[in-house]
């Protein structure tokens, strides 16, 4: 079963940000993906992010998603893979969203790969915002189970670190389904 953790912070302002872009890179780091922000320089990455919450008047708001892949060894065997099912997970919000991401090596719970992406909740192109709700993130978890053709189960922490488990599993659904 893939997993998709999702965290999000109201609170932590431009410390949350540069903490969570900095993880993404740390020594576990083996693929990085920036979409409008290069993923080698993650300070540019938090500056640009801030200055387009900024720009659009959202920096007092909810400023990031923070979405945690992870995938069964059989799902993405290599970081190359689990790098291509994020980036096809995540293409609703990285096609308008500042992003990057970042692949960790490391085994656990039956995964060789799990990946962060950071994301600004601000549009570039007409500064709305993406809200974290339960509307968005289970149609990421739905996105999760209909890439990779596996179920997926969806978890999130909240401000104070809490984590949430939803009940549901989602499944694969094809085309005519939906």
């Amino acid at each position: 079963m893939e997993l998709l953790k999702i965290i999000t912070r109201s609170t932590g302002g431009d410390d949350y940000i540069d903490n969570a872009v900095n993880y993404l890179f740390d020594e576990r780091c083996v693929l990085r993906q920036g979409y409008g922000v290069s993923p080698y320089y993650p300070e540019s990455a938090t500056t640009a992010i801030k200055q387009t919450t900024e720009f659009w008047g959202n920096q007092n708001k909810n400023q990031i998603i923070h979405a945690i892949l992870s995938f069964s060894q059989e799902t993405a065997p290599t970081p190359d893979v689990a790098m291509r099912k994020t980036a096809e997970i995540m293409e609703p919000i990285t096609k308008d969203h500042l992003s990057i991401s970042g692949c960790h090596s490391e085994e656990r719970a039956g995964s060789l790969y799990h990946t962060h992406t950071v994301s600004s909740t601000t549009n570039i192109n007409d500064g709305t915002m993406i809200h974290v709700n339960n509307s968005t993130i289970y149609e990421l978890a739905q996105r999760v189970a209909d890439v990779t053709n596996q179920p997926a189960m969806l978890v999130v922490e909240n401000d104070k670190k809490e984590e949430w488990e939803c009940p549901k599993k989602f499944l694969p659904q094809s085309d005519d389904e939906e």
